[in-house]
């Protein structure tokens, strides 16, 4: 037939191809638009995750993290950058404190750090509210709280809202006032806006509570702010204002007047010891500053020459007195005169800065050799902090801040200096007083609702802790808080992420398909590192070395630097998996075969560990390199020596596994399912720790830890729309829902 009708079996034949042609073309344009529809879902996938993870920076972290991560997953580029950045940036906030129902305005730690008191702004001392039609005070306790594990110890419940509080020297006793501000109480105590009386409370049950009061003779004790000096330096004794003009030394047992202090002429309102404990200074609306012999009673120096304008006295300048940590000095501090340093020893009230510093607030630093000084609150055109000797009053240098200082607080090691400004308030500064610059703005991108009302240090220097008028006390790391750098947006579709090393020092973002990238960050610097063509492998716990993979070549480069280090191997096929040692002399690599390679890079010894025909989902060494986990489809995880390649062990879980999370301690790591199970192991033992970790509502298959070990959090990879959290010890939800 198609001799005879050639022309109809080549019309046949060319409607054949056309129809052939047009259903590939057809299923290409298909492909196309199917993989532009996943494309967006993907994006549409990072967004959200983006989205949720900046609602999460202020609460948590290390889920917000979590959420960048997956962002980056799913859609890289500036969203996910930035959520991730801010994560990290957050990471320098340990912990938020919830407790108080009004503004938080003072801070203090204890004596090693273990413990930190809160308590309320001047401002609330005082305040009422509406209820059922009646004006009710509010009375807002003192919250004493343990550092470690964030958890409220007790709270301290006067008759009038707290607004300071400090622990004493011996750790046994915490000191509260009750005060308005001081502007707001003009004449003695007992007149206008009448202080609460302070009292003492013991320190380690966190109850009982001592009065300072004589009201036989009127001289009933007032603090306008709690502070360490008020303390004898064993503790057992305690200086305060009292009515009548007057200061007192009380025993701290039982509350009773030692040895009353009279002299002045107006309103006591200051009072401290010096560190020996043998002398007392005092403060006073009559504008002098006197000291006094403890033994004695007796007033052993006056110093006035404060509050007058020609023969005229003025209300009270003195905003600043203190001793010198040494106690051979004293400083004084006024907004009209300046700061001056009074000699303390031989030529005792000798006027040692007859060039007086300008501003009128302060600190002693540097083992009390260095004095850096300021405008305080009440001269906020200050921008500068002027360091000078302690001993000699020598100018020694400036550091610029330009912005008005509002409170500076040096840290224990005198190496940085907490410092909050008058606009924004919002934020805390943290300056390295060695090389004068920023090394990290606490709150910064932060939507706080408040202003930091108040800092301290820890007495080690590794925390800071802020108080703000948003209700919180939030505790943040010192020495990691260095300037974040900026990374570029990454323009493709990253398969897998690997975000910042334990140390917080590198961040690496890869890609796993045919064309791959890497950039790995070091954020000391301004820029990247080194940008690498390569899939990225970083050890789970910080190390020299890092891994890259050129398909079917693996190299080794140095952390540092990102240098090629010269120890290579090739493979027979491109790598699916890889994993790297703390050490970085141990590498594993899953090429989809029946078993997984363990290569020596520096004896470029090749073992291949048998792990049977199901896929494996996961490999990761142990925190301190000695061990490979391998997780399968089959449900096992398999436990290998690092250094010979022998099996350990063998774990059946049940399901297919997926995830793998050593807690930061490395004392325990947890296994996640496509069932929804996560299993809680000893990394040491190897042995199952109850309970299982299960919840019918969210099928997740990873995990991850929380910084403290403590949580366990779960989630599903990129189609997680929620968040479960744990309680590792008890195996209890706990509220994590995003």
């Amino acid at each position: 037939w198609a001799r005879v009708h050639r022309e109809a079996a080549a019309s046949l034949a060319a409607v054949l191809l056309v129809t052939f042609v047009a259903a590939i073309v057809t299923t290409i344009l298909s492909m196309r638009a199917q993989a532009a529809t996943e494309a967006q879902l993907e994006i549409s996938e990072g967004l959200r995750f983006a989205a949720n993870s900046t609602l999460q920076v202020d609460n948590d972290p290390t889920l917000a993290l979590l959420l960048g991560v997956e962002a980056a997953n799913s859609n890289p580029g500036v969203d996910a950058n930035d959520a991730i950045l801010e994560a990290l940036d957050a990471g320098h906030e340990v912990r938020v404190l919830n407790g108080h129902t009004t503004a938080v305005g003072h801070v203090s730690f204890n004596h090693d750090g273990s413990r930190l008191v809160s308590s309320a702004t001047t401002e609330m001392f005082g305040q009422v509210k509406e209820d059922g039609g009646k004006q009710i005070e509010i009375i807002e306790p003192a919250i004493v709280w343990d550092t470690s594990t964030r958890k409220e110890l007790g709270r301290l419940q006067s008759t009038k809202t707290i607004t300071s509080a400090v622990f004493s020297p011996d750790k046994y006793r915490i000191l509260t006032a009750s005060s308005p501000p001081e502007d707001k109480a003009t004449n003695d105590i007992d007149e206008t806006l009448p202080a609460a009386q302070p009292l003492l409370w013991d320190g380690t049950t966190i109850d009982g509570r001592v009065t300072f009061e004589d009201r036989v003779t009127f001289e009933s004790a007032f603090l306008f702010k709690a502070h360490p000096g008020a303390f004898g330096p064993q503790g057992s004794t305690i200086v305060l204002p009292t009515t009548g003009n007057q200061a007192a030394i009380f025993e701290c047992v039982a509350g009773k007047k030692i040895l009353p202090l009279v002299g002045h002429q107006a309103r006591v309102v200051f009072a401290a010891f010096n560190p020996d404990g043998d002398r007392v200074v005092t403060a006073s609306d009559d504008n002098t500053v006197r000291v006094w012999d403890v033994e004695s009673g007796k007033e052993i120096l006056k110093l006035d020459g404060w509050g007058k304008s020609g023969l005229e006295k003025q209300a009270r300048d003195l905003t600043w007195v203190e001793f010198s940590p040494d106690g051979r000095r004293l400083v004084t501090g006024s907004a009209s005169v300046g700061i001056q340093l009074w000699d303390m020893e031989k030529d005792l009230g000798k006027e040692i800065n007859t060039a007086r510093f300008p501003g009128n607030s302060g600190v002693f630093f540097g083992n009390g050799d260095l004095l850096a000084t300021h405008g305080g609150e009440n001269m906020g055109r200050f921008e500068k902090l002027a360091i000078q000797s302690a001993y000699d009053a020598r100018w020694i240098e400036d550091v610029l801040i330009n912005k008005p200082l509002r409170k500076v607080v040096v840290s224990p090691d005198s190496r940085v200096a907490g410092v909050l400004h008058f606009t924004p308030m919002n934020q805390c500064e943290i300056w390295d007083l060695e090389r004068h610059e920023i090394r990290a703005t606490l709150g910064s991108g932060k939507e706080l609702k408040g202003i930091f009302g108040d800092l301290a240090f820890s007495p080690d220097s590794k925390l800071i802790a802020t108080a703000s008028e948003d209700t919180t006390v939030r505790l943040w790391h010192v020495s990691s808080g260095r300037d974040r750098a900026t990374f570029p947006s990454l323009n493709f579709d990253a398969k897998r992420v690997h975000a910042g090393s334990p140390d917080g020092k590198t961040l690496s973002i890869v890609k796993t398909e045919s064309s791959a990238i890497g950039a790995l960050c070091d954020f000391s610097q301004s820029k990247q590192s080194a940008s690498l063509n390569a899939t990225i492998a970083i050890p789970s716990t910080v190390g020299p070395r890092f891994l890259a993979t050129y398909d079917d070549r693996l190299a080794i480069h140095s952390m540092d630097d990102g240098d090629f280090l010269g120890q290579e191997t090739f493979l027979h096929r491109k790598a699916w998996m890889t994993a790297i040692n703390q050490a970085g002399d141990r590498v594993a690599v899953y090429t989809g075969s029946t078993d997984v390679m363990l290569w020596a890079p520096d004896t470029n010894l090749r073992l291949l560990l048998p792990v049977g025909s199901e896929q494996v989902n996961e490999l990761q060494f142990r925190p301190d390199g000695k061990q490979l986990f391998t997780l399968s489809s089959d449900g096992k995880t398999r436990v290998w020596e690092a250094e010979s390649g022998s099996l350990v062990d063998t774990l059946v879980t049940g399901g297919q596994l997926n995830d793998i999370a050593f807690s930061p301690d490395a004392k325990l790591f947890a296994v996640t399912s496509d069932r929804g199970v996560a299993t809680l192991y000893d990394a040491e033992t190897l042995a199952v720790k109850s309970p299982l970790f299960q919840s019918p509502e969210a099928n997740f298959n990873r995990v991850r830890f929380s910084f403290d070990s403590k949580t366990l959090i779960t989630f599903r990879g990129r189609q997680s729309d929620s968040l479960l959290v744990w309680d590792v010890d008890s195996g209890t939800r706990e509220p994590g829902l995003v």
